[in-house]
């Protein structure tokens, strides 16, 4: 039973929402996250917050918030990576339903409330919500243009990408039943637990709720982001065998494809060029990189 009219700092009773936010050297933008998410509509949460061996201040800006907010846990680990640090969250959280997000991240006042509602009503085991930049510039509009067109794909036709940690929520119970979070799948951890749910016959609920969120600002940080997860859904398409059911595994035509698309935009003068350059070669250059040289995620 849920005491639902219970203060934020009464931890006498079981809470109905977890937040869970793993978090590493994050001094710069912790204090806005926590803000958000500790001023929420909805009031019968509390909030899991999982240090990755911070060595910045993130830990005096956690302090601070904990002394006005009994809601506030904070874990401490060493540095094992993101999917770890999410893991013994969701493991020490003690909500039916858990939310997510990431500690570089804005959420509305009522994030918790609208994320929640189709999970509680009974519609939905898990919900995905979406990003938009929390700096906009020609790099992030365009990476999270391409980010919502993804979403609303993969909310169709069921392959592995939908799922993004920095929005989400599931029920406690699904969760326990694809298993947790993988303390190996770094950065694509939000991807391989996706790969467990499509498996068991889940599909997240996409909503059009929006967080604040801060993607690469240039070129060279993009290039290097794009590099890595390529790189890491190669070894994750390893280890699942290339199940066509699950990814879209890239093929000569979709090289081919992609080539013919650059060609198209530079007799335009496509404003969108550069992106499309950046992102088309990094992804690959990290795809065919785990290809030749890396072994299966898991």
């Amino acid at each position: 039973m849920h005491d639902r009219d219970a203060g934020q700092g009464d931890r006498t009773m079981t809470p109905e929402v977890s937040v869970i936010i793993p978090v590493f050297n994050r001094e710069r933008t912790l204090g806005p996250c926590l803000d958000s998410v500790l001023n929420q509509t909805f009031r019968d949460y509390e909030v899991v917050l999982v240090d990755n061996g911070s060595s910045d201040g993130t830990l005096r800006i956690v302090r601070r918030f904990q002394k006005r907010h009994g809601n506030l846990i904070c874990l401490s680990e060493p540095r094992r990576g993101p999917g770890a640090a999410r893991r013994t969250g969701e493991l020490a959280s003690r909500g039916e339903i858990l939310l997510m997000t990431d500690s570089d991240c804005i959420v509305p006042g009522d994030w918790i409330a609208r994320m929640a509602a189709p999970i509680r009503e009974g519609k939905a085991v898990a919900v995905q919500g979406l990003k938009k930049a929390a700096c906009r510039n020609y790099w992030t509009a365009r990476i999270e243009n391409e980010e919502h067109g993804r979403s609303r794909r993969r909310s169709i036709d069921g392959k592995v990408g939908l799922l993004d940690t920095a929005n989400f929520a599931i029920r406690r119970s699904v969760l326990e039943e694809v298993g947790f979070t993988s303390p190996d799948a770094y950065y694509v951890n939000d991807t391989e637990l996706d790969v467990r749910l499509r498996l068991k016959g889940h599909l997240p609920l996409l909503i059009e709720v929006y967080v604040a969120h801060h993607h690469p600002e240039s070129a060279l940080a993009f290039f290097r982001k794009i590099v890595l997860r390529g790189e890491l859904n190669m070894m994750l398409m390893k280890s699942y065998t290339f199940d066509p059911a699950l990814f879209d595994v890239p093929d000569w035509k979709n090289h081919l494809a992609f080539c013919m698309g650059l060609a198209g935009d530079l007799v335009r003068l496509d404003a969108g060029f550069p992106y499309h350059l950046v992102e088309g070669i990094g992804w690959r250059l990290g795809l065919f990189y785990a290809y030749l040289f890396k072994d299966k995620l898991i």
